[in-house]
């Protein structure tokens, strides 16, 4: 990958995303992972009893995925989607680690949202691609018209940071989606509440 000033930039942040980042062992003994199946899926953090903790909390947050793409029309080789994503400083990377776990499970893995990431998710992905071996990437097609639409996946994201980084859209962390073993998962134990999903 080509090293613009942008992308130095992006590095030190990933840094500094890696120095801060919790982790299972950082949970206290009243907070626990809810994971909640509506309409997508729900990581979130939460009490003994599965409410929901608010930003009133020290620790607090969501990721939240579809298990389909229906929306943008593709199928993105099967991958889920992430829709949404907002955590206390420090906690995302352990709701994400939670998140492609179990779209490893329920899906073909996880991807970023197609148009969208926010700057300090965008990190999280970038760190993912370029320093987790227990983060497998796998590429993604793109919206080639000559594909079945459940092979295509939108690369708007991909495109945009390829333009801002210098590299092919291919070449960005954005393209790919992402499968792991539910190593956190079973760290978690007793502190994982499931409501209205199956993760056997």
């Amino acid at each position: 990958m080509k090293l613009t000033e942008a992308r130095l930039k992006q590095m030190i942040m990933e840094e500094l995303l890696h120095e801060g980042a919790k982790n299972v062992d950082d949970l206290p003994n009243d907070v626990f992972i809810k994971v909640s199946q509506k309409v997508g899926v729900f990581v979130q953090f939460s009490d003994k009893d599965g409410n929901v903790l608010d930003k009133t909390s020290p620790i607090w947050g969501t990721v939240r995925f579809n298990l389909k793409n229906p929306e943008y029309g593709y199928g993105c080789d099967g991958a889920a989607v992430v829709a949404e994503t907002e955590t206390a400083d420090g906690w995302g990377p352990l709701l994400y680690d939670i998140a492609i776990e179990i779209a490893t499970i329920k899906a073909n893995g996880l991807t970023s949202d197609r148009y969208n990431v926010q700057p300090s998710a965008q990190n999280v992905w970038y760190y993912y691609y370029e320093n987790r071996s227990d983060v497998k990437s796998h590429q993604l097609p793109g919206d080639d018209r000559s594909l079945p639409p459940e092979k295509r996946c939108s690369q708007g994201i991909s495109k945009d940071a390829a333009e801002y980084d210098g590299v092919e859209w291919s070449e960005t962390p954005f393209s790919k989606r992402y499968t792991k073993n539910p190593t956190t998962l079973k760290q978690l134990g007793s502190k994982l509440i499931l409501k209205n999903i199956n993760l056997t």
